[in-house]
């Protein structure tokens, strides 16, 4: 069974290249990607407004419809780049990137580094030395994010992989 436990392991870590580093990243739990899922939710779901729009649209000739649809898609996406939002969403990178960042490659071998909150101070003396996520530049933490929310989020990937392998050739 630890060739099952192996293969389980390896699914939820994986390794990405960003600003010229390799970092070494694994899965968040479930807890944490329900929370952000709820957040990315809460802020796209139509309103009955929306509903009711897009339901008048769908009377309309096909060839309006698409215009009509696309103002509607830009105008909810101007209403949800509210500053609370993107400040909301900037934290939320940051989480994840705390989260799912558990080492760098140096010196042709994995370093373990701990990425901690925001406003905390780095401890390269700390086991393991620790790295404050607003040390790094925003464009750092938007990928490391993007990368563990891929990796978090693999669709059930992860498992039918797994199943094909316990069931054997």
């Amino acid at each position: 069974m630890s060739v099952a436990l192996d293969l389980i392991a390896s699914a939820s870590v994986g390794a990405v290249e960003v600003a010229g580093i390799k970092w070494r990243i694994r899965a968040i739990r479930s807890d944490m990607v329900r929370g952000i899922r709820y957040h990315i939710l809460h802020v796209r779901l139509p309103t009955e407004e929306d509903l009711v729009e897009e339901a008048a649209i769908a009377t309309r000739p096909e060839a309006d419809q698409a215009q009509a649809k696309a103002e509607i898609a830009a105008r909810k996406t101007r209403a949800a780049l509210t500053p609370e939002n993107m400040a909301t969403n900037a934290e939320k990178d940051e989480d994840i990137v705390c989260a799912g960042v558990d080492a760098v490659w140096a010196d042709g071998e994995w370093s373990p580094v701990r990425v901690t909150a925001a406003g905390t101070v780095a401890d390269p003396n700390a086991s393991p030395p620790s790295l404050p996520v607003d040390s790094l530049p925003p464009s750092v933490v938007a990928a490391l994010s993007h990368a563990v929310w891929d990796l978090s989020t693999d669709g059930g990937d992860a498992a039918s992989r797994l199943r094909s392998f316990l069931r054997g050739p």
